[in-house]
Parts: structure tokens; sequence; C-alpha cells
């Protein structure tokens, strides 16, 4: 078959023109290629520098949430670049830093720049990370701790080149944790027993309150129930507490007891609250407990003094009211005047009540002056055993002759001869009470400096587990209502003898042998505020 269109002769006009016509078609369309590729480009260039620019701006972000901010060191030009956000944390305005080495040297707190010479010196010696925490001084005065981190990069041949890192504000990290740790150390140093538990009464902490008030070391109880250290009878009771601080009660101020280590049991005053998470959320319990043992032992013995109190002014009382009453109605019944021996017995005997009842209220009197440090000297120069002699002359008039011997030595000093009277007084007085009748020995010696006093009886003796708490008030040399006493001489005779510069000790022995008060007295009394006669 022949073609319906043969084809065009090479030189034919019409086969150039298609050539050049395809020709320019070709590189039209190539150039439009080329210009949609530019403009891919460039349109990818914006989006990854908008890109670039959202990250950085997320970084900026992050840095200032942070507290952060980037630096850069150029060892060799000592050039430092720092970011916006370490300006701010440095308290400079923006691009105020004059970027030197020694600039920021500047801001470092005096006290830490060796501190921090010395990191980076290590850093650059040993190619190790830079990190520490240093405080700077802001341009205002204002004092702020930061963190730094850095990471050294060498040159070719090893020689440190430049270093990069990070800066943060770590103020108010390190001002909780200066918080914790104030907060621990005042929980480690209470004398209070701080302890925690779980809310199924596990122990979790354990300070040294604790260990000086239970008994157990902290290893010894933390893991272990609480019931550790609750008395057998007082089980529910813990359970309701648990069921209160599980509704998110505190439970102050609860007085219980609990069990040490070694079986005694201590009063307590408890306070208990809840521990919360960062949700709310109760997750266990924190104890405070003070020993309360000795105040309950105080209030005890306060009552049984009121109890005492009560008896003792009772009796002088009544019997001076009938003493009075008597004298009052034979008065005005009898026509014929009184007799005279019977008037004078009447009148010794209201004259007794009224120097009972006048001691009573002197000794009340003297424990007020006492507890607020009020107690007055007015010294003198004395002689020693003349005030003895007038005080057991007295004490025989009022109980009889009574078993008393003297061996009296010549002692004289500057002392208030009203205190001294005191001492005597109830030294003696105690050992004809308990005595049993038998003799009372009163010997007094004295050397360059000291006056020394020594009161004896031979009665029911004291024993030595009591000695110990002789002394205090309220208590008793024997514990025993029959004696009578607010247990207050002893006490009074201790304050005053330490007054006046001296001490005071017992030697005893419960039913058997002798008991001895003796009292050292300086020959020349300490001048006080209480003096009123010193020069």
């Amino acid at each position: 078959m022949r073609p319906d269109h043969p084809p065009a002769r090479a030189n034919s006009p019409h086969g150039t023109a298609g050539r050049r016509r395809g020709a320019r078609e070709t590189e039209i369309a190539r150039r439009r290629q080329l210009e949609q590729a530019l403009r891919d480009a460039v349109a990818e260039r914006r989006r990854a520098e908008e890109r670039q620019r959202e990250s950085e701006s997320r970084l900026r972000l992050a840095l200032e949430a942070a507290g952060m901010g980037v630096w850069e060191w150029h060892i060799g030009t000592n050039q430092v670049t720092w970011s916006p956000e370490l300006e701010a944390i440095h308290g400079l305005d923006p691009r105020s830093f004059d970027g030197t080495f020694e600039a920021f040297l500047r801001d470092v707190h005096p006290e830490d720049r060796p501190l921090v010479m010395e990191s980076i010196a290590r850093t650059l010696d040993e190619g190790r990370d830079h990190r520490i925490e240093y405080r700077l001084v802001r341009p205002d005065g204002e004092i702020r701790w930061v963190e730094g981190r850095g990471r050294l990069t060498c040159d070719e041949a090893g020689h440190p080149a430049w270093m990069a890192g990070v800066c943060q504000d770590v103020t108010e990290r390190r001002q909780a944790a200066d918080v914790r740790e104030r907060l621990a150390a005042i929980v480690e140093s209470s004398d209070d027993a701080i302890v925690s538990k779980t809310l199924d009464g596990v122990i979790t902490s354990w300070n040294r309150g604790a260990e000086r008030l239970y008994g157990y070391a902290a290893a010894e109880a933390i893991g272990r129930q609480v019931s550790l250290i609750v008395p057998a009878g007082r089980h529910a009771e813990e359970s309701d507490v648990l069921a209160r601080l599980r509704r998110g009660e505190t439970v102050a101020h609860f007085e219980t007891e609990r069990l040490a280590k070694d079986g005694r049991t201590i009063s307590v005053s408890l306070t208990s609250s809840p521990v919360r998470n960062a949700l709310g959320q109760i997750v266990g319990v924190s104890k405070v407990a003070r020993d309360i043992t000795h105040r309950k032992r105080i209030d005890a013995a306060r009552e049984e003094f009121l109890s005492i109190a009560a008896h003792e002014l009772r009796n002088p009382l009544n019997a001076l009211q009938l003493q009075l009453t008597g004298l009052q109605r034979a008065a005005r019944e009898r026509e014929r005047p009184l007799p005279k021996a019977w008037l004078c017995d009447r009148v010794d005997q209201v004259v007794e009540d009224v120097g009972r009842l006048a001691d009573l209220v002197h000794r009340l009197l003297d424990v007020s002056r006492i507890s607020a440090g009020h107690l007055e000297l007015e010294l003198e120069d004395l002689e020693f055993g003349e005030v003895i002699q007038a005080v057991v002359d007295r004490l025989r008039h009022q109980v009889g002759d009574g078993p008393v011997t003297l061996d009296l030595a010549k002692v004289s000093g500057r002392w208030d001869r009203l205190r001294l009277d005191q001492i005597v007084t109830n030294l003696v007085s105690n050992a004809l009470k308990y005595g049993r009748g038998r003799p009372v020995e009163v010997a007094l010696t004295g050397d360059a400096t000291m006056a020394h006093l020594s009161v004896t009886d031979h009665g029911i003796g004291i024993d030595p587990e009591h000695q110990e708490r002789l002394f205090e008030r309220f208590e008793r040399a024997v514990a025993c209502r029959h004696y009578g006493g607010f247990g207050l001489g002893l006490w009074i005779t201790r304050q005053i003898v330490g007054a006046m510069g001296g001490h005071i000790s017992v030697e005893s022995r419960l039913g058997t042998g002798s008991t001895i008060f003796t009292v050292a007295l300086p020959r020349r009394a300490p001048a006080g505020h209480g003096d009123r006669s010193a020069p």
C-alpha cells in the first residue's frame, strides 16, 4: 500500500519549521519545569524557615518556662554569646551583655567565684562536663541561685576551642530544698516524737524524739505496725483515731498512753494530721507525740496538795473557831469573871492555832515568791549556833522536852537570819516528826569558808527511790497522810540553801539506820539582786 502522505523532503520548508517549533515548545516546557521547581524550592525553604522559626519560638518558650538560657564561649577570642533568656536571668536589659568572660564573672557572687573557676578549669584540663550551682548578683542587688552546665569542644589538634551550655535559674528549687532541710532538721532535733504511718498503721518515719520517748531505734520501728507502742487496752482507741483521719479530720491534743520498749507506760499528748498527695488524696498520717508523764504527775501532786492544804488549813481553823466560840459563849453566859488559868489555857491554844495558820500561809507565800524568782535575802553577821539553839528551844516548848542533842561549834558568817531559821526549823521539826521519839542529833562544824549543819534522826528512814524526789514540790519525806504537811518544807529549804550559795543532801535507808540531812553553806552568802542589805 502507498502512504496517504509521503514524508517531506529534508530540504522542505515545512519540515524545518516543524522542528524549530518542537524545539521551542520543549524549551518552554523545560523552563516552566525549572520555574516550578524554583517556586517549589522557594516555598519549601519558606516552609523550612517557618518551621525553624516555630521551633525556635517553642525553644524560647521552653527556655523561658524553665528559667533557662543558652551560652557559648569561644575560648580563643574570649568572646561569650548569651541568649536573651540568660540576660533576663542575670537581670540585664536585652543585648546589654558585653560578651566577655570577665563580664560573666563579675555577676557571680564573690564567695562562689573560686568554685566556678575551679569547675571551668577542671573542664578545660580533663574534658569533663561543667556542672555547678552558684549564686549570681543582679544589678539591683538581688541574689539568685543558678545551675550552670557546659560541654567542651576541642579543635583537630585536641586543644580546647569552645564551650557551649545552658544556665538555669534554680532559686525556687534551692529555697524549697533549704526549707525541706530545715524542716528535716527541726523534725530530727525536736524533743517531741514525730512519726509518720500509712492508713493501715504501718510506721514509715521515726525521728530521734520518737527514739528517745519510746526506746525503739528507727530501724526497729519503721515497717512495723504502730500497735508496737499501743497498750493492749487501747487498740480500739487507735482504730477510732485512724478512722477520723481517713475522713480528713485532724485530731489535736489527744491525751492517752503509749508503751515504751522497756515496758513503761508513758502519758502522751497526740496531734495527728492526714497526709495528702499532689491530687489531694489522703495517703498517710503524721503524728506528733509529747511526753506529759511529768505534767500528769505534777497535776496529780497538785491535786493532792490542794487536798492536803484544805485538810491542813481546816484543822487549825476548826480548832481556832472552837476555842473562840467557847470563849465567846463563856464571856456572855458567865456572870462571874472567867478563871484566869482556864482563860490563859484557851488563849495559849488560840495563839498556837494562829501560829500554825501563819506558818502554813508563810509557806504558801514562800512558794509563790520562789516560783516568781522574788526570794529576797537580808544578810547580816550571825553566829549560826545561836540560831540553832533558838530554834531547838522553841520546838521543845511546842512539843515538850524532845530528845534533841546538840553539838555546836562556834561558826559565824553572813546570812539571812529568817531564812537560816527556816532551814533549821524544817529539818529539826521533820526529824522530831519522823524520829519515832528516838534521839535527834544536831551538829554544826565549820572551816575557813563553809559552815556544815547535819540533822540526824533514827526513825523509819526513806526509800532510796523516794530520796530522788524528796526535794521536789508536794513531796513528803514519808508518803503517808498520817504525818501531815504540805510536802513543801524540804523544797523550800533547798531553794533557800541554793539562794545562799549552798547545797543540801540526804542519806537514809528505809526501815533501818539513820536519816541524815546535811547542809553546806558559804560563810558569806553571795550577794544578789534579792539581797536588800548588799552594799
